[in-house]
């Protein structure tokens, strides 16, 4: 075949495919920043990083954050004619053209970055002559619509780069755990040899042949004018540490991040939260988190350690700030992701019999107020808290009454399976977040505030999309009905400021422990919900007790905490109290 008719052949196929790519470029858009796909980041209160929703592991990083010898790096490498060329190179094209059709099928490749930024955007992979030539004119068209500056900062965020690594950020994390603008001239050489063959250059997996192309990018850059030929030495011999695995998170952080994920795609109702690109700040205390997912599963195994299909679930909370600070909602997130502190639902026991007395000191009555007579005795609302049994329970229910009960546990965000006297008895059913949520309120002294997750949500670009900084405290209880009842349950409990119950029928256990500045709500029990966990109420009771004791032990309380401020205006008295063996105590009413 002479040369003319090559050409003769050459020309005639692209006209032919230019024709036949006219109703691709009619329905083509031309890419953006704001089409890639991002990786939305999740960080604690602190702004350390705990997790990532993503379907590709992608972070944007603008051109003018991006290194000049990270840029020329892939020059050399892809196409050092990059600021010449109008998207492809013609002789190029032309040179691989006879090479396939000698060959009868795609060998060799002329792809210029703008070409391969077509492919990666609008094409598929497959080597064919049709979208080789698809690919020649999408390019022309890209070259007309965007300058060379936003090509390459869409190549350099699109490509892949093997190991989990869309773009050139992911890659720097992953390879050598640092942010792009921190990329050497070594370590952009390694990284601009992937293209190619991203799995086979792959510097984890195969060194080897990863610093050969490495060697490649590095003499190209010298030929290019990129570098000083007696650089040259230098950089080949430099040593580089490259993490043996991609970039991952502990999964001790694996029920905040899915809640994280729930949350803001039925709160912004986005179907594709994983190609977001947000910058997520939540209110976790990263080493809080860790301990109790750490140690939840021992601490229920040696509690519980009769019952084989133990589970539970466990929350810290600010009760000043609403501020959820830890949420480990099973054992074992890589083997259960089902989240128990949201989503059981399980009788309540005696939990609340709490806020049935709060209601009830609401009414001008105090903890010495009877509320029913045995025997010519007044048993009262603060025997109702140390000493409860089903007729207590029932005479402050009937004394507060089915609709004020309803509308006060829904207005404080304290949802329950039922709102009647069978409250009372433990048989309404609840979760832990909801209990969270009840309890916030009286150890905030009656002011409720919703509990939250996430206080800051950012876009890829640093814009604000959303902010939690100014919850609203509501007063639900007064200040005095409040402090009395937590001042009842830290002072008069036999089990070091621990507030437990069972389930009517030894099938649940709840713990609710308070401090100056925090609140722990657990739940112990089955999944299946038909294991018991102990012989008798006691029995269940003291093992609960025993679980939470151990767990706050070794509590890492952040110092930072705000404590509730007592209310002014509480008078306290001293009585004696027969069912604390008639010991004289101070009351305050």
């Amino acid at each position: 075949m002479t040369g003319a008719t090559a050409c003769v052949i050459c020309i005639g196929y692209l006209a032919h495919i230019t024709q036949s790519t006219q109703e691709l470029l009619q329905d083509t858009t031309i890419p953006t920043p704001e089409d890639l796909p991002l990786t939305s980041e999740v960080f604690d209160r602190h702004g350390m990083k705990i997790g990532e929703i993503a379907s590709e592991r992608r972070y944007f990083v603008s051109i003018k954050d991006i290194p000049q010898h990270v840029q020329d790096a892939f020059l050399s490498a892809e196409d050092k004619n990059f600021y010449s060329h109008s998207g492809i190179s013609v002789s190029a094209i032309l040179r691989s053209a006879l090479a396939n059709i000698k060959g009868r099928s795609i060998k060799q490749g002329a792809s210029t970055i703008t070409q391969q930024l077509a492919r990666i955007y609008y094409l598929n992979q497959k080597k064919t002559f049709d979208r080789k030539l698809r690919e020649a004119v999408l390019a022309l068209m890209l070259e007309k619509k965007l300058t060379k500056s936003r090509i390459l900062e869409l190549y350099l965020n699109k490509i892949y780069l093997g190991n989990h690594s869309y773009g050139i950020e992911a890659a720097a994390r992953n390879y050598f755990r640092k942010p792009t603008n921190k990329l050497t001239i070594s370590e952009a050489a390694m990284l601009a040899g992937l293209p190619p063959s991203p799995s086979r250059y792959a510097p984890h997996q195969h060194l080897k042949e990863a610093k050969l192309r490495q060697h490649f990018v590095l003499k190209r850059m010298v030929e290019d004018g990129y570098l000083n030929p007696s650089d040259l030495t230098h950089h080949l011999s430099t040593s580089l540490t490259i993490a043996e695995e991609h970039e991952s998170f502990p999964h001790e952080f694996g029920f905040i991040v899915n809640d994280v994920a729930r949350y803001i795609s039925k709160k912004f109702e986005l179907n594709h939260l994983p190609k977001e690109g947000l910058k997520i700040h939540t209110t976790i205390d990263h080493d809080l988190q860790l301990y109790l997912a750490q140690s939840l599963a021992p601490s229920l195994d040696l509690a519980f350690k009769e019952t084989t299909d133990i589970e539970g679930g466990i929350l810290a909370v600010s009760a000043t700030t609403g501020q959820i600070l830890a949420m480990q909602g099973g054992k074992d997130f890589g083997r259960s992701q089902f989240n128990r502190t949201r989503k059981i639902s399980r009788p309540t026991g005696d939990l609340l019999l709490p806020i049935l007395s709060a209601l009830r000191l609401s009414q001008d009555a105090n903890l010495m107020t009877p509320i029913l007579s045995d025997d010519g005795y007044d048993l009262t609302v603060l025997d109702l808290l140390t000493t409860p049994t089903p007729e207590l329970a029932a005479a402050i229910y009937e004394s507060i009454g089915n609709q004020t009960f309803k509308l006060f546990s829904k207005s404080i965000g304290l949802y329950l399976s039922r709102y009647d006297i069978g409250a009372a008895f433990g048989l309404a059913k609840s979760n832990p977040l909801a209990i969270a949520q009840a309890y916030q309120t009286l150890a905030s002294n009656g002011q409720g505030i919703p509990l939250y997750l996430v206080h800051q949500i950012n876009n890829s670009f640093g814009e604000s999309r959303y902010s939690a900084k100014y919850q609203a405290k509501t007063r639900f209880i007064s200040e005095k009905a409040a402090y009395s009842v937590m001042y009842a349950l830290t002072t008069f409990s036999p089990k070091n400021n621990v507030f437990v119950t069972s389930g009517t029928d030894l099938r649940d256990a709840w713990a609710v422990s308070f401090t100056d500045n925090l609140l722990l709500i657990a739940w112990a029990g089955s999944d299946s919900g038909i294991s018991r966990l102990g012989f008798n109420t006691e029995d269940v009771e003291n093992r609960m007790n025993s679980l939470i004791t151990k767990i706050k032990q070794g509590l890492p309380i952040p110092a930072d905490l705000a404590s509730p401020t007592p209310p002014s205006g509480i008078n306290f008295y001293r009585t004696a109290l027969p069912n604390l063996d008639s010991k004289k105590v101070s009351i305050p009413f």
